[in-house]
């Protein structure tokens, strides 16, 4: 019995309609408006970690959390649970950290803050690689986890060269972030530094110079490492590198009533302060007592003098072990009592947190002993919460990846089983990580699709099969996935339909190469190999291809570990080797570097095999590298040097990395290769930027200088830039383009190497596009769709020529028709279209609808019509959403009082006959569709001419006719011999048509 080792789950998007109708438009007729995302197994599998807490005014708790290396905000509830309406279910959008800078930033010394509204303010730091300079960033949260747009995003860009190391909010809203700068002599010590910011994230002019204000440093690498405001306005900073505390004025000036011109010294590092209601200032550091550092308190007056009502001489040293970098707080509790923690235990910190009379008496008896050790992983901090309680977040290993976890105490220390039972709460964000790898297009229009999907431990893999629908194949591997082995990574098909999946590194044994095959249900071919299976032992496989007779091309890189080469190997059909190649099955190919590395291997129409790589060079430089093999598995010698090219294919000075192939070769018919290739940008420091193109090479190797150049870069052979990963290269025989994709994006060229201006290449849903294949008059992209901190196996299809009106007419009744109150009358629309089919057809009066039919035959019976003239329209949408509208048909119904007077005068029987000349018509035919016979019933006035009957085909092809008596009557029609299908019936009087109907033969 089959075990089905992942749970696909279909992802439903609620976006606005899409209507495809140029090439390179995603086709909604596929998925959902044109894309499938997929998330084949969610759960448990991220890794998310608190910080630190906040309370909002009502009371809910923010936890500043780390998840997948990305800043996150989770709100609980008062009782401790995630509150759900609170961003994604309970967590905020990400801030990711990124910025216009032309290179990658990193992260680092991210400060959090709460305003007295809820709001969340961040603070954070990058590195800009290229100008070596630093900068700092400002952004703001809702209360709804949404990111505060008003707001945006505010670079600290004065003083000059700024980094934050601290952050607060004032009781009116506006901002404080505390950092140093290298203000007048770069490679000096840094300048300590408050910047002020109004609450709208504009600088505070009124505070110091331009909102800033600079303090000659008095030590080290001065920093401000905490802020606290007085009620007064007053400033007050402490900086754990000079052992200083520091006071300002609200305007920024030096406070030269606290300390000496605004400066109190302390004996240890101040890492943490809190202000008191009577305004006297409590500090928190490690104080060094000659073999160890001890967690210290001081307290000062409101003058900077020492409160020696605090015990004894304003200062307490406890006998808490803390690291001398590690992580202090403290806090006040309502009752006057003081809260205080340090961290010990270097790289895995430990919290401490103590608890003192406001007098400085420790209090034994807090948490049963003295201390409160929650032992929670990566607790560095707490927050006082409502009614004393003590909140502290971090994370829980549960022997996989890390948890997200709430604690809370009371106020005494001991655990508040309120919270989820024990007094702590553990939460994990529900993510999955998900990707296409590799695809197929069947004859019968079936896609497969090659993915991978993370379990929590390693990444499973899965062959999957869709509709042209986008929907899974039930009938593929009983639900449409079937498990393949983890170090697959590509499909191919075979002319007989069997599936051929292969991958695997040779260097590495947890991903030793194979080559699978399966039968078209998706079920192991046992006749394949060993037991369906070939394990590959010449070298890694990259890449896959099918002979036209079903032998088997795998391409990697052989060798050995510091010395890798091209590797071809063939197959036969079977799984056998094929020993009439190369001797062995097996071939490499040295390009004289000491590596090469194989991309991507394509089979001309001749049976040649391309492989295309780089040539990795002892001078660090990276080249394009081709190698042509015959039939018989030797080098083609009338290709470039003895089988082997090497183009000179640079596009560009301004890059400094030579090109390399990168996974991508297509051939012409003509014999010219098309290959995609990247080329980099070296900087001074990793990464550095990637950008894209295709090249196209002769017969013989050489660059094709037909092919069209970038104008900007001057570059022969060469097209286009793209900043992107992993392309792809494809050509669209059928429309005579060249298609390349790199990271999400993706382009058509024409063969000439210009750029196709008709292909529509925007966004089509995918982050990175692994694959591509052309079929359904589609284009198939696959790869993955990351939305943060999860992604999600994607395909996308988009048209690959502009979509075609569908055609429409009405084909009774005629026009000009007309009928007597209260009429019968039928209606008949034919549509059709020409690239697609039709959805649905719309008939109009005027611009009223009147009715919407949704499939052939396009026909009402309206009864009880009254008197008047209509104007009728039938409106043809065809699948894409592309619609026609018919000629106008015009019928007049008249009044049955005046069809036999004319004001007070009767008529005679000549006019009423001639009236009645008008009213010649056809009845619906009975039974419709017909099977073996239909009855047709007419009317033909008297004084009419002759009239007929004549039956066609919807191509207009006579295929009978009947001469028809005068007045109503019926006919019979023997539709046995004809083919089932769609028919016209109409009748002309004197050889003008007067009425048709639609006839629907079905067998």
């Amino acid at each position: 019995m089959k075990k089905v080792l992942l749970l696909c789950m279909l992802l439903s998007h609620l976006l606005p309609p899409i209507q495809a109708q140029k090439a390179g438009d995603l086709d909604p007729t596929f998925g959902t408006q044109g894309i499938l995302k997929t998330q084949f197994k969610a759960g448990n599998l991220g890794n998310e970690s608190g910080t630190e807490l906040f309370v909002q005014p009502d009371g809910r708790i923010i936890s500043v959390a780390g998840l997948e290396g990305k800043l996150v905000l989770c709100r609980y509830n008062t009782d401790g649970s995630v509150d759900k309406t609170y961003g994604t279910n309970g967590y905020s959008e990400p801030l990711l950290f990124n910025y216009s800078f032309p290179t990658i930033l990193d992260p680092y010394y991210v400060d959090v803050a709460m305003q007295p509204d809820g709001k969340v303010v961040i603070a954070w730091n990058v590195d800009d690689f290229i100008s070596m300079l630093n900068a700092s960033f400002l952004v703001r949260y809702n209360t709804d986890g949404s990111r505060d747009t008003d707001f945006g995003t505010v670079h600290i860009s004065e003083p000059h060269d700024f980094l934050s190391t601290s952050l607060a909010i004032q009781p009116n809203g506006k901002i404080l972030v505390g950092g140093y700068a290298l203000v007048e002599y770069p490679f000096d010590s840094p300048y300590f530094v408050i910047a002020r910011y109004n609450n709208n994230g504009t600088p505070d002019g009124s505070f110091g110079t331009g909102g800033y204000i600079t303090s000659d440093p008095v030590g080290p690498y001065t920093s401000p490492t905490s802020i606290a405001v007085q009620s007064d306005g007053k400033i007050v900073v402490c900086d754990h590198n000079s052992a200083f505390l520091t006071r300002f004025k609200s305007n920024g000036d030096p406070d030269p009533s606290w300390g000496e011109e605004g400066n109190v010294e302390v004996d240890f590092p101040v890492h943490a302060l809190v202000i008191q209601p009577d305004q006297k200032i409590l500090v928190a550091g490690p104080a060094f007592t000659g073999s160890s550092y001890k967690l210290a308190l001081r307290r000062f007056n409101s003058n900077g003098t020492p409160d020696r009502s605090f015990s004894g001489d304003g200062k307490l040293v406890t006998n808490t072990v803390v690291s001398p970098d590690g992580a202090f707080t403290v806090a006040l509790q309502s009752n006057g009592r003081i809260l205080a923690s340090g961290t010990s235990g270097g790289n895995n910190p430990v919290l401490n947190i103590l608890r003192f009379s406001n007098t400085g008496t420790p209090e034994i008896t807090f948490a049963g002993n003295g201390k409160l050790v929650p032992g929670i992983n990566g607790a560095s901090s707490f927050t006082l919460l409502p009614d004393n309680r003590i909140g502290i977040t971090g994370y829980i290993h549960n022997g996989v990846n890390k948890d997200l976890v709430l604690a809370r105490y009371y106020g005494n220390g001991t655990p508040d089983p309120t919270l989820d039972g024990d007094g702590k709460a553990i939460i994990f964000y529900q993510v999955g990580y998900a990707s296409f790898l590799s695809t197929a297009l069947q004859k019968d229009g079936k896609l497969l699709a090659l993915a991978q999907s993370f379990n929590g431990k390693y990444n499973d893999k899965l062959l999957t099969r869709y509709t042209s629908k986008g929907e899974l194949d039930k009938t593929f591997s009983e639900d449409g996935m079937q498990p393949v082995d983890s170090a697959a990574q590509t499909v191919a098909i075979q002319p007989t339909g069997k599936i051929i999946v292969a991958g695997g590194d040779y260097f590495n044994s947890t991903k030793a190469p194979l080559i699978a095959r399966y039968n078209q249900d998706g079920s192991p071919d046992h006749t394949f190999g060993n037991g369906g299976k070939i394990e590959h032992k010449n070298s890694s496989i990259v890449a896959l291809a099918i002979h036209a007779n079903g032998k088997i091309i795998v391409a990697g890189n052989g060798g050995t570990a510091s010395d890798y080469d091209f590797a071809v190997t063939r197959y036969n059909s079977n799984g056998t080797l094929d020993l009439t190649y190369s001797n062995d099955g097996y071939v490499t190919t040295d390009f004289g570097s000491p590596a090469d590395f194989a991309k991507a291997v394509a089979i001309q129409e001749d049976g040649k095999v391309v492989v295309s790589g780089t040539a990795f060079g002892y001078d660090y430089n990276t080249q394009l590298a081709l190698a042509r093999y015959n039939g018989n598995g030797t080098l083609d010698k009338t290709f470039g040097e003895e089988g082997k090219a090497l183009p000179a294919a640079r596009w560009s000075t301004f890059l400094s990395g030579w090109p390399e192939a990168k996974g991508a070769i297509a051939t012409q018919p003509d014999g010219k290769i098309v290959v995609a290739v990247e080329q980099w940008q070296e900087l001074r420091y990793e990464p550095s930027p990637v950008y894209h193109g295709i090249t196209r090479l002769k017969t013989d190797g050489s660059l094709d200088e037909s092919f069209a150049m970038s104008e900007y870069y001057g570059a022969s052979g060469v097209i286009d830039f793209r900043l992107g990963a992993n392309p792809k290269v494809l050509i669209d025989f059928q429309n005579g383009g060249i298609i390349l994709t790199a990271g999400p994006y993706v382009s058509r060229y024409l063969m000439n190497g210009s750029v196709d201006p008709s292909f529509q290449g925007t966004d089509k849903g995918l982050s990175q596009i692994n694959d591509i294949a052309i079929g359904n008059k589609r284009l198939y992209m696959v790869g993955s769709f990351t939305s943060f901190p999860q992604s999600f196996a994607t395909i996308s299809a988009a048209l690959l020529k502009d979509n075609q009106p569908p055609v429409v007419n009405i084909v009774s009744p005629a026009n000009n028709n007309s009928f007597v109150a209260p009429a019968t009358i039928n209606i008949t629309a034919l549509a059709s279209d020409p690239d697609g089919t039709i959805n649905k057809v719309e008939f109009y009066n005027g611009s009223t609808l009147v009715f919407t039919e949704w499939a052939s035959p396009y026909y009402r019976q309206v009864h009880n019509v009254p008197p008047g003239t209509y104007k009728v329209t039938a409106k043809a949408y065809d699948n894409l959403g592309k619609t026609t509208t018919s000629s106008i048909i015009n019928i007049t119904v008249t009044d049955p009082s005046q069809r036999l007077a004319l004001g007070s005068l009767e008529l005679n029987q000549d006019k009423q006959n001639q009236l009645e000349g008008l009213s010649a018509h056809l009845e619906q035919n009975i039974p419709n569709p017909a099977q073996g016979s239909t009855l047709i019933r007419y009317y033909i006035p008297a004084k009419a001419g002759t009239a007929q009957l004549i039956l066609t085909n919807l191509n207009g092809h006579v295929v009978q006719k009947f001469i028809l008596n005068k007045g109503s009557g019926q006919t019979s029609i023997n539709t046995s011999s004809l083919p089932a299908g769609t028919y016209i019936y109409s009748l002309y009087i004197d050889g003008k048509q007067a009425d048709r109907k639609l006839l629907v033969i079905a067998r």
